[in-house]
């Protein structure tokens, strides 16, 4: 039995997206942040390796999502989330288990630690 744990976190990926309920919010892009939590089935062989080649560029990740997402409008941050979950599973290897959290700061007094959405393969399990 495997009692091995590994995971990837990329904490807070700055991203300028079009995102807002009225037209007039989308039209200007507005900061995000994503933290993006990739599990592993098995530990990857880059622990042992030391070697790019048996790992993934999370720096070419970042500039698919950046890329991919900029370019689009989302109404909800629940369809932002939902999209870049399919996004990273489609461009990261089968064994990994994705989990994103998109946080956004709305100008709503008082709400000093803005919004997130989860949206990812396990409940509950992700900590920030």
């Amino acid at each position: 039995m495997n009692t091995t744990y590994s995971r990837i976190v990329l904490h807070k990926l700055e991203l300028n997206v079009h995102l807002g309920w009225p037209e007039a919010e989308r039209s200007i892009k507005q900061a995000i942040l994503v933290d993006i939590y990739l599990d592993f089935a098995q530990p990857p062989n880059a622990c042992l390796s030391d070697d790019l080649i048996d790992t993934f560029s999370y720096e070419t990740l970042c500039q698919v999502i950046e890329k991919q997402i900029s370019a689009k409008h989302f109404r909800l941050i629940e369809s932002l989330g939902h999209a870049m979950y399919h996004l990273v599973k489609s461009t990261v290897s089968d064994h990994l288990s994705v989990n994103i959290c998109v946080t956004k700061k709305p100008p709503i007094i008082n709400l000093t630690g803005g919004v997130s959405f989860w949206y990812g393969d396990d409940s509950g399990q992700t900590t920030a």
